[in-house]
C-alpha cells in the first residue's frame, strides 16, 4: 500500500489521538485527579466497551460514531485517465463526530469531568497542523517515559501528521432523541456527554499513484 493510502487511512485515528490527548492534558492542567480523589482514565472506547455499575471508575471516554469525508474522489489508479483532471478531487477534509462522556462511581465525578472536557476542548478549539504534529509525536518520543501502545505508534509513524493543515473541533447540538438512539443501539446506561464536530483539513497528496 503506497504511503499515501497508509496516511489517509490512518487520519481519523490520528484525530481521535489528539483529541484524546487534549483531554489527557486538560486533566492534569485542571488538577482534576486532586478534585477527585482518585485517578483518571481516558479512552477512546464504544459506550459498551466502558465498564460501568459497582466497578465503575472516574473516567472520560471519547467515542467517534460518525464520519463525513468531503472532496471523495472517484478516482482509482487502477482506471485510465488522469488524477490532476479537476473531476478527480482528493480527500480535502473529514467531518469526525464524537460523543464524549463522563463517568464517576461518587457524586459529582461525571459532572467534574464532563466540564473538565468542555474546558479543554474550548481551549483547543483550533489547532494548526504544527500543533497537531507536536501532538502526535510527543507521546512516541523517548523522553515522554511511558510505554505507547502499538496502534499509536503506526499512526505517528505513517505520516498521517504531515498531510493535516489544521484542526477543528467544536461543539455539535446533537438531537437528545437521536444522542439517546446512540447510546440505546449498544444498550449502554447513560452517562453525562456532551457531542463534538472535529473537522479535518488535509493537504493535496504530493505524489499518489
Amino acid at each position: 500500500m503506497e504511503t499515501g493510502s497508509v496516511s489517509i487511512a490512518l487520519i481519523p485515528a490520528a484525530v481521535t489521538t489528539v483529541i484524546k490527548n487534549l483531554l489527557e492534558n486538560g486533566l492534569i492542567n485542571h488538577g482534576m485527579t486532586g478534585h477527585l480523589g482518585s485517578d483518571i482514565l481516558v479512552s477512546a472506547q464504544p459506550f459498551d466497551r466502558v465498564e460501568t455499575g459497582e466497578n465503575e471508575h472516574a473516567r472520560v471516554n471519547l467515542f467517534l460514531y460518525q464520519l463525513n469525508p468531503k472532496g471523495i474522489s472517484g478516482y482509482s489508479r487502477h482506471q485510465t485517465g488522469k488524477p490532476d483532471d479537476p473531476k478527480y478531487r482528493y480527500v480535502s477534509e473529514i467531518e469526525m463526530f464524537y460523543i464524549v462522556t463522563g463517568y464517576g462511581a461518587q457524586d459529582l465525578h461525571a459532572e467534574m469531568l464532563i466540564g473538565c472536557a468542555l474546558q479543554s476542548l474550548h481551549e483547543a478549539a483550533s489547532l494548526t497542523g504544527e500543533q497537531v504534529r507536536s501532538i502526535l509525536g510527543a507521546p512516541s518520543s523517548p523522553k515522554a517515559g511511558r510505554v505507547v501502545p502499538p496502534a499509536q505508534n503506526a499512526v505517528t509513524a505513517s505520516g498521517a501528521a504531515e498531510m493535516i493543515k489544521s484542526l477543528r473541533i467544536v461543539p455539535f447540538m446533537l438531537d437528545p432523541d437521536n444522542l439517546l438512539s446512540v447510546w440505546s443501539s449498544q444498550q449502554a446506561p447513560y452517562r453525562p456527554s456532551i457531542t463534538y464536530q472535529a473537522t479535518v483539513f488535509l493537504a493535496e497528496p504530493s505524489n499518489e499513484k
